[in-house]
């Protein structure tokens, strides 16, 4: 109890000692009982007090407490809470611990002074496991403290918490496997023993896996999570786990090490043992050789070769030494003629040999010198010579020679020409020095063939006339071991009249193909001259305007004449002899290109003129920026297709193809690109396309294997580029017939059956085609085993589109006269690979009209003199027209005045010089025409010409004074007379005061010139003895404003003979 009152229970209370009829009550009500002490204790007495009675009676009697009464003063139940059991990992015992630093007692009374001991107490749970909040029970709490006997304490009933135990993993300390087929688990131990784990693997870096409890098999890099697997432990632990490749060994084939270059890959065959793993073959150029690739290596060199097992559970490597040796080239062969001429450069033609290596020509023998590089033989005498072509070792090949080549050199034809111009005019005793000259270089003889002393005389080099009539100077040369004799050229001479000559250089040699071109001829009488050919008349054409027309290979010669007038005489004919030669070949059109295994397949059309030759070859060259370049320059002119061998696979290459002819090499073709695939060893090989207009087709050859299986079919498709492939065409082993396939049903399934396996070449074709489009066919190798479309199996082509022709090359306009001009083309470089069939020509002044679609020429006629007429010729093919190549020409007119400078004069002669006009009039000027008239009697007229700047007129009369004046003629005609210049020949003999100058030469060239006056005073006085002579002489007062350069004084015997003439300055 809290204190010493006791409860007090009167329900069976009665009062003693009352007399039977009163009525007396007892009052309890203030009753109370108290203990001696507040302690436990048993049978312990009670003072009562405060009972009292009532009642009617109540006054007759006295109360007496009760003083017998006891009770039992027992331990007061108490609790406790506060008390808490910590959460513990599991031990294997029951037991428990209790935290009772904040417990908390209920029940104790006032200020009773009770505390908990808990030095002895029991806490248990029912079982060691692990779980939460599982009852323990509790014992041996017990109280303390001053009142702590007056309390029973009761045990508090709790939960706690028992967790799972740490353990600890450890693994294997090898912490790697070999690749055995089966799951590689990695070992694990645990603290304490014999614990369950899980594990869980996961892949790491590039290893995918899991995570997975399943140990695993593949080899890698794992990540290795185990975890303890009991109720009453835990623990984990990490690990990495590797799983090793196994090692198995790989060998190269050692015969396969030694190759040579075929054009083909050389694969070197790696196997493993144990057999069937995969490997991955590398190929490194060493020891200067350039390469790295998967792909086998197809040129000469030094290649280190790796094999690598390349699986996820298995690896190994080899390395070898591949040796690839150059190959001998194919034979070099001449296809250039073997007759030449000396005196005519010789072109020299090898084709051949294989590889990249240059290609030169070496003399072995004879009178002739080489263009190591050109193949251009000049003769240095006649005979035989000797050849060899020489091919230098390229990066596959070995050097190589051909065979010796002999050509015979004959006598080289020479032509002569007048280089003097026979005077125009001719007296008696008048002289003349014809000289002429020899293309051959060789010294011509001059003979007098006609005239011979009586009109003429022949003393050294000076022909002197001796009276009228005809005068003929012949030239000749007889040749020598080099030469042949030249044809006798002559001038003929009529004294008496005026003379004229024509000029007719030796023309240029021409190539078919070449332009129309004026003759450079003309006579020196500014008479029109004209043009016959005389021989080969189906090699050239001349007009009667003087154009000449090329029209095939060979030579042709034309003779030029003019049959003078009343006033000049017949000029000698002058022939000359044009030689033709085959012009270069235009440049062919590629019409497919196939790639293969080291290889690529061109096709190609023939260029749109051989240049008047037959072509003898074809060369195809790939170039690349990452491969040696391949070249084959002896590719068939019938198959029109050439296969390169020797590329690297996965290499791009550009692709050019030219046509030879017995001149050279001609224009190249346009580029086309090509990648080098992957070998593709059951591919059909050399794939070709060739087009004409809407038809198409496709060769090839089988492929070098069809593997395991046998042949069955080719299946082959067509279409546009970036388009679908239509239905395959099925060609089989049936029938030695073609198949043409009609591409407008490409939609529907269509099987066309081509040629037999006993015939190499395989074809099919394709109809209704757009020839502008490119094209790509793929034909499908099926075998019995290769039954459907592979990569390995499929070879493809592109089929180039037929194009535009390019632009007609070399626009000419040739107008010789004023009025008609002559145009011409040639045919252009490429025609697109589909022919040429027109030309269409505009011009902005009247209309020039071919002759015939393919003709290359026309006329526009009514033109005047100053047009600017523009010509745009273009060229038309089955796709379209080229684009136009224009010209613009200025029409010529007749040259412009001369102006006359300087008359120098003899007693019976006169020497004019001139100044060339300021407009030749859009053409050269041929010749110049002197008129000299006497001015009181102009009938009597004199007239020379020149082709150069002065002329002399014989003749003239002395002490008469004559009028000059001077024209110049081109192609087109005579132009204007200068200003007439008069001229006084009456001057005393004694002065030989014989020249004079323009007095305005600074200024207008029309002035009128005029003659300085003859010396005041003229003496002579000798002097030194006799032995010299000194001449005065004193200026004329008279037309003092004339200026006066120099003087001329000239020494004569008695009978008027010249012994000299000494030119001396004035003084101003």
């Amino acid at each position: 109890t809290r204190n010493a009152t006791a409860q007090l229970s009167f329900a069976s209370s009665s009062l003693v000692g009352v007399v039977s009829g009163d009525t007396v009550t007892a009052d309890y009500s203030a009753a109370t009982g108290t203990f001696a002490t507040k302690n436990v204790g048993t049978n312990k007495a009670i003072t009562v007090a405060g009972i009292t009675i009532g009642g009617t009676h109540a006054s007759r009697y006295n109360i007496s407490m009760p003083t017998t009464l006891v009770a039992n003063v027992t331990q007061k139940t108490v609790t406790v809470d506060g008390i808490t059991v910590p959460t513990r990992a599991f031990n294997t015992t029951v037991a428990a611990v209790l935290s009772t630093g904040a417990y908390n007692f209920t029940g104790i009374e006032g200020s009773d002074t009770v505390t908990l001991d808990d030095s002895a107490y029991t806490a248990t749970y029912a079982t060691p496991g692990v779980g939460a909040l599982k009852i323990v029970t509790i014992s041996d709490l017990a109280l303390a403290g001053v009142d702590a006997q007056n309390y029973a304490l009761t045990q508090p009933t709790l939960q706690g918490d028992i967790v799972k135990a740490a353990a600890t993993i450890a693994f294997a300390s090898t912490r790697s496997a070999t690749y055995d087929g089966t799951p590689r688990p990695l070992a694990t131990s645990t603290t304490p023993a014999a614990l369950s784990v899980i594990p869980s693997y996961t892949g790491i870096g590039s290893t995918s896996y899991g995570p997975s409890a399943s140990a695993p098999t593949n080899a890698g890099g794992y990540s290795l999570v185990a975890t303890i697997n009991d109720v009453n432990y835990e623990g984990s632990n990490t690990s990495t786990w590797t799983i090793n490749k196994q090692t198995v060994t790989v060998t190269a084939t050692q015969s396969s090490l030694t190759k040579t270059f075929n054009g083909t890959t050389h694969v070197v065959p790696v196997s493993t043992s144990p057999s069937g793993r995969n490997i991955t073959i590398n190929y490194t150029g060493v020891n200067g050789t350039v390469y790295d690739s998967s792909f086998a290596p197809t040129n000469a060199g030094t290649y280190r070769v790796t094999g690598t097992v390349v699986e996820a559970n298995f690896d190994g490597f080899t390395e070898e030494t591949l040796t690839v040796a150059k190959a001998t080239q194919s034979a070099i062969t001449f296809v250039s003629e073997s007759a030449a001429t000396y005196g005519t450069p010789h072109r020299l033609i090898a084709v051949g040999g294989a590889g990249s290596g240059t290609l030169t020509y070496v003399r072995d023998g004879g009178p002739c010198t080489v263009d190591a590089s050109t193949g251009v033989v000049t003769p240095t005498g006649t005979g035989q010579c000797a050849f060899r072509a020489e091919r230098a070792s390229s990066s596959n090949y070995l050097a190589a020679s051909s065979n010796s080549h002999t050509i015979s050199v004959a006598k080289g034809s020479q032509s002569l020409s007048f280089t003097s111009i026979v005077p125009s005019t001719t007296a008696k005793d008048s002289t003349y020095v014809p000289t002429a000259s020899a293309t051959s270089g060789l010294t011509p003889v001059i003979s007098i063939a006609l005239g011979s002393g009586s009109v003429c005389t022949l003393n050294n080099t000076t022909v002197t006339f001796l009276g009228s009539g005809t005068c003929e100077i012949s030239a000749s040369q007889p040749g020598d071991s080099n030469w042949l004799a030249a044809v006798s050229i002559k001038q003929i001479v009529e004294v008496g009249k005026l003379s004229q000559a024509i000029s007719f250089p030796q023309p240029a040699n021409y190539e078919l193909g070449d332009p129309d071109f004026v003759l450079d001829a003309s006579a020196s009488s500014g008479l029109p001259v004209t043009s016959t050919v005389i021989s080969g008349g189906s090699v050239c054409s001349v007009s009667n305007i003087g154009i000449v027309s090329i029209l095939t290979v060979g030579s042709c010669t034309i003779e030029v004449s003019q049959a003078g007038d009343s006033v000049f005489s017949a000029a000698s004919p002058i022939s000359r002899t044009i030689i033709v030669q085959p012009a270069l070949p235009s440049a062919p059109h590629i019409a497919s290109i196939s790639a293969g295994d080291g290889t690529v397949t061109v096709g190609y059309i023939a260029p749109s003129t051989n240049g008047g030759s037959a072509l003898v070859s074809y060369s195809v060259i790939a170039t690349s920026p990452t491969a040696p370049t391949i070249s084959n320059t002896n590719c068939s002119t019938s198959t029109l297709s050439c296969t390169l061998v020797g590329l690297v696979n996965g290499s791009s290459y550009s692709i050019n193809v030219k046509a030879f002819n017995s001149r050279g090499g001609g224009e190249v073709s346009e580029s086309a690109e090509v990648l080098v695939p992957a070998p593709t060893l059951l591919a059909v090989r050399s794939v070709s396309g060739t087009r004409s207009n809407t038809t198409l087709d496709v060769s090839w050859m089988d492929p070098n294997t069809y593997g395991d299986g046998t042949f069955v079919q080719y299946d082959v498709s067509l279409r546009e580029r970036g388009g679908s492939f239509g239905s395959p065409v099925r060609v089989q082993s049936v029938s030695a017939r073609s198949t043409s396939i009609n591409t407008g049903a490409s939609t529907a399934e269509t099987f066309g059956v081509v040629r037999s396996l006993t015939t190499i070449a395989r074809s099919a074709r394709f109809t209704n085609v757009d020839p502008s489009k490119l094209y790509e066919t793929k034909i499908v190798t099926i075998t019995s085993s290769a039954t459907i479309e592979t990569s390995t199996n499929t070879a493809s082509a592109m089929v180039m589109p037929l194009g535009n022709p390019s632009a007609p090359r070399d626009l000419n306009i040739e107008a010789p006269t004023a009025t008609t001009a002559r145009v011409t083309w040639a045919t252009p470089r490429t025609d697109g690979g589909s022919a040429v069939q027109s030309y269409t020509v505009t011009s902005n002044i009247g209309q020039c009209q071919p002759n015939s679609n393919l003709a290359t020429s026309c006329a526009v006629s009514n033109l005047q003199s100053g047009d600017s007429l523009t010509i745009s010729v273009r060229a038309s093919n089955a796709i379209g027209n080229s684009v136009a190549a224009s010209t613009t020409y200025v029409v010529p007119s007749a040259p412009g005045a001369p102006s006359i400078g300087v008359i120098s004069v003899t007693t019976t002669a006169a020497t004019i010089n001139w100044r060339a006009p300021q407009s030749n009039g859009g053409r050269a000027i041929t010749s110049y025409s002197v008129a000299a008239s006497e001015t009181q009697n102009p009938s009597n007229a004199f007239r020379c010409t020149s082709s150069g700047l002065s002329c002399v007129i014989n003749g003239l009369k002395p002490a008469v004074n004559y009028t000059f004046k001077v024209r110049a003629t081109n192609s087109v005609g005579s132009g204007a007379y200068s200003a007439a210049t008069a001229f006084d020949m009456a001057r005393p003999a004694s002065s030989d005061w014989t020249a004079y100058r323009n007095s305005g030469d600074a200024v207008a060239i029309n002035s009128a010139l005029s003659l300085p006056p003859a010396p005041a005073r003229v003496t002579k006085q000798s002097v030194s003895g006799g032995r010299r002579t000194q001449v005065t002489a004193v200026r004329a007062a008279k037309d003092a404003n004339i200026p006066v350069t120099h003087a001329l004084i000239s020494i004569r015997t008695r009978t008027n003979k010249l012994l000299a003439r000494i030119k001396v300055l004035v003084d101003p």
